[in-house]
C-alpha cells in the first residue's frame, strides 16, 4: 500500500512538473509570437510610409502656409495625386493591422476637395506674396515642441502667426469676398488641426489660452487676433 501512495506521488509530481515545463514553454512561445507580430508591423508600417514618401516626391506643393498643416498644393493635379496616395497610406495601414482614427487630409481629400480646388486659385495667384511676406521669416523658427501643454501652447501662437500673415495677403491679393473665403477655409482646417492635438494628447479640459482664440468664428477673420 504504501508503494503504491508514493508511485503516485511521484507520478503527481511528474505531472506537475511537466504541466508546468508545458505552460512555461506556451508562454515563450507567446512572447515570441507578439515580438514577431511587433516586428511585423513595425516593417509593414515603415513599408506604407517608405511608399508614401515615394509618392509624394512627385506632389508639387509649397511650404508657404507655414505651421498650417493643410496640404498645400500648386496645381489641381497635384492634390489629386496627393489624395490618391493618403487614401492608398491608410488602406497599406489597415491592411497590416493598424485602426487609422483619424487622418488630418480627409478634411481636404474626402470632406471639402470641391471647395478646396475653387479655392486653389486665390492661393496660387498669393503664392509669391506669401512666400516672401510670411512663413519662416515672419512667424518662425519652426521647432519641434514637445506635446505638452506649454508645448502646445507654443504651436498654437505660431498658428496665430501664420494665420494672420496668410490672411491679410490673401484677402489683399484675391480681394476681399474671395480672399476672406480662403483665408476663412485655412481657419477652419487650423480648428480641426488643435482639437485633434488636444484629442490626441488627453488635455481637452485643460486647453491653452493661444489655443482657444483659434476657435474663432467671426465673419471677418481678421477680428479674431486684434
Amino acid at each position: 500500500m504504501s508503494k503504491r501512495v508514493k508511485r503516485e506521488r511521484a507520478f503527481d509530481l511528474a505531472h506537475i512538473e511537466s504541466n508546468l515545463e508545458q505552460k512555461r514553454l506556451h508562454l515563450q512561445w507567446q512572447k515570441l509570437g507578439i515580438r514577431y507580430l511587433d516586428l511585423h508591423e513595425k516593417r509593414c508600417q515603415h513599408r506604407c510610409d517608405h511608399n508614401l514618401l515615394l509618392g509624394h516626391d512627385m506632389v508639387q506643393g509649397h511650404l508657404a502656409f507655414g505651421s498650417i498643416g493643410l496640404p498645400a498644393m500648386i496645381e489641381e493635379h497635384d492634390l489629386k495625386l496627393f489624395c490618391h496616395l493618403n487614401s492608398q497610406h491608410s488602406n497599406c495601414l489597415h491592411d497590416c493591422g493598424f485602426i487609422v482614427q483619424f487622418n488630418a487630409n480627409d478634411f481636404v481629400c474626402k470632406k471639402f476637395y470641391t471647395q478646396m480646388i475653387n479655392l486653389m486659385p486665390c492661393y496660387k495667384h498669393a503664392l509669391p506674396t506669401l512666400r516672401r511676406v510670411c512663413g519662416a521669416q515672419q512667424c518662425g523658427p519652426y521647432t519641434y515642441v514637445d506635446k505638452t501643454i506649454v508645448g502646445y501652447a507654443h504651436r498654437c501662437r505660431l498658428l496665430i502667426c501664420d494665420i494672420k500673415c496668410t490672411s491679410d495677403v490673401l484677402i489683399q491679393q484675391c480681394g476681399n469676398r474671395f480672399g476672406q473665403k480662403a483665408a476663412q477655409f485655412l481657419m477652419n482646417y487650423t480648428n480641426q488641426q488643435v482639437s485633434f492635438w488636444m484629442q490626441d494628447s488627453n488635455l481637452r479640459d485643460t486647453v491653452p489660452p493661444s489655443c482657444s482664440r483659434l476657435f474663432c468664428h467671426k465673419s471677418d477673420i481678421r477680428h479674431c487676433f486684434l
